[in-house]
């Protein structure tokens, strides 16, 4: 029995440490404390205040993560011939982009296309950085699966996540080497979507090893979302492109070291042809950039293509169409 109660008590003051430490530090702009410069903000809010704007009624749609965010409206109305406009966010998962779609299709113009970008670990609820729904009740609403209990616990686990512990590390070591970081961060352009974890090789391998560890299956959750939103875009007549987004390959063989990528790559992979027999859309793997004719150079993060790269990713989407000529980018 002491040995039980000696356990408790060191695991129990392990979780406070990690917890206390995240809840201070705040790396995801989380939490109400904002002392530090975070290394990464979740801007799902932006995105819905963007679309709440009179002006917005694009005939395309991209729903998506950080790394879909460089797909510039101006090139996907040159491939694709209409009005664009690009909700990525930081963080993104199949359940804030059901969410946006819903409402978009509630309070909107019907777009034409939806184009999703879809990560793999978009299906692991603990390298979440939180989509932040239930603080934004005008899209809290369309998630009917999420319930308070499961909600807290993933709250919980979000604070006392080791990825979330690395990252804290990282901002209090910015703030040591670089007392300025927070005066910059609220310099940056707040569309611009950088990642502070992730400036160099080494520091976006490790990030991104940390939203992997312990990715062992798709969350059940994510994979109905998806499935909702495909099935919310066929009863709306909106076409859909789906791709898989790109990571460079320096990334994916640390990630592939690790043992949960490639496992996880296949299963997505599964999860979307299997959709793709129930629902009318179009999927791309574009998980390396020789799919879709990228190059290694053209990245601005070893896990973001950068503008030139996302313009040729768009080209791909687009082949069909044969503007190619009007819309080449420099290779």
């Amino acid at each position: 029995m002491r040995f039980v109660a000696y356990f408790g008590f060191t695991l129990g003051l392990i979780l406070a440490s990690a917890a206390g430490l995240n809840f201070v530090v705040n790396p995801y702009a989380l939490y109400p404390l904002r002392w530090l410069a975070p290394v990464s903000v979740n801007n799902l809010e932006d995105s819905l205040r963007q679309i709440e704007k009179p002006e917005f009624h694009p005939d395309l749609m991209v729903l998506g993560s950080s790394r879909s965010a460089r797909l510039r409206a101006a090139d996907l109305k040159c491939y694709s011939g209409l009005e664009s406009a690009n909700q990525a966010y930081a963080g993104g998962t199949p359940e804030g982009y059901f969410a946006l779609a819903s409402y978009v299709l509630d309070n909107k113009p019907h777009p034409k296309m939806f184009i999703i970008g879809l990560d793999v670990e978009a299906f692991n609820e603990d390298a979440k950085f939180a989509n932040r729904l239930q603080e934004i009740p005008r899209l809290a609403r369309y998630t009917t699966t999420s319930n308070a209990v499961h909600s807290l616990w993933l709250d919980f686990t979000n604070l006392v996540s080791m990825a979330q512990v690395n990252d804290s590390l990282r901002v209090v070591w910015l703030a040591v080497v670089d007392p300025n970081a927070q005066q910059k961060a609220m310099e940056k352009d707040a569309l611009a979507i950088e990642n502070r974890a992730e400036a160099t090789p080494k520091e976006t391998i490790a990030h991104n090893l940390g939203r992997y560890r312990g990715y062992t299956q798709l969350s059940v959750e994510e994979q109905g979302h998806l499935e909702d939103l495909l099935r919310l875009a066929q009863q709306n007549g909106i076409e859909v492109k789906l791709y898989i987004t790109t990571m460079h390959p320096q990334l994916i063989e640390a990630l592939t070291r690790q043992g949960y990528y490639p496992a996880r790559l296949v299963e997505v992979r599964n999860l979307l042809n299997r959709l793709r027999a129930q629902y009318p859309f179009e999927f791309y793997d574009f998980s390396t950039p020789d799919t879709f004719g990228g190059t290694l150079t053209d990245f601005h993060n070893l896990s973001h293509i950068n503008e030139i790269n996302s313009a040729r990713l768009i080209g791909a989407l687009f082949a069909d169409r044969n503007r190619a000529a009007q819309c080449a980018v420099n290779s």
